[in-house]
């Protein structure tokens, strides 16, 4: 048997004309399957492999890898109407980086408590829902623009917030920084 060479696999991008996609319309996806062995993992609908490059290899895949077209595996994930990909994508970045995001976002909340707002750093950690790709898109803007209603549907109610409930009454609240942006 043969051992596959994994360390620096995850991070090498498919290049050529053949791989990269045209202009952005809702037609047609054409052969484009973001670039890099994640984005092509999920793509192909292969959880065990998504995990694997992310959580495995000697050099595992980064989750904020962006390719010619700015799009991430998030993106990609909704390119192909993917939610459950999605999800699982989420779920890992969650793993690796959820606790720093929440520690870093209640300092900046802190300080605009405070009345620092001048002060607010940088973040070190962007959520995988606001980055955007070459279009300006974000994950929820491109299922916007795609039409993908089911996983458009699926990832408003994943943020959304309680605000108040009276009796059996409840008002949520719907972030929507992801599509104006």
């Amino acid at each position: 048997l043969h051992s596959f060479p994994t360390r620096g696999f995850s991070e090498r991008g498919a290049v050529g004309a053949f791989f990269r996609r045209a202009p952005p319309s809702a037609e047609s996806k054409g052969c484009y399957f973001g670039e890099y062995p994640l984005s092509f993992a999920v793509c192909a609908n292969q959880p065990e492999m998504v995990q694997y490059l992310v959580l495995e290899v000697d050099l595992p895949a980064d989750l904020y890898a962006k390719d010619s077209n700015g799009n991430t595996a998030f993106h990609m994930s909704i390119v192909f109407d993917n939610y459950n990909m999605y999800a699982l994508l989420m779920h890992l970045w969650e793993g690796l980086y959820g606790r720093a995001y929440q520690e870093q976002e209640k300092r900046r909340q802190e300080l605009l408590t405070k009345g620092c707002a001048g002060a607010l750093p940088l973040r070190d950690i962007v959520h995988p829902e606001f980055l955007q790709n070459r279009d300006a898109l974000t994950p929820l803007s491109l299922a916007a623009f795609y039409g993908h209603k089911r996983v458009f549907d699926l990832m408003l109610e994943r943020n959304k917030r309680l605000q108040w409930t009276y009796g059996p009454v409840t008002c949520d609240i719907y972030p929507l920084e992801q599509l104006d942006g």
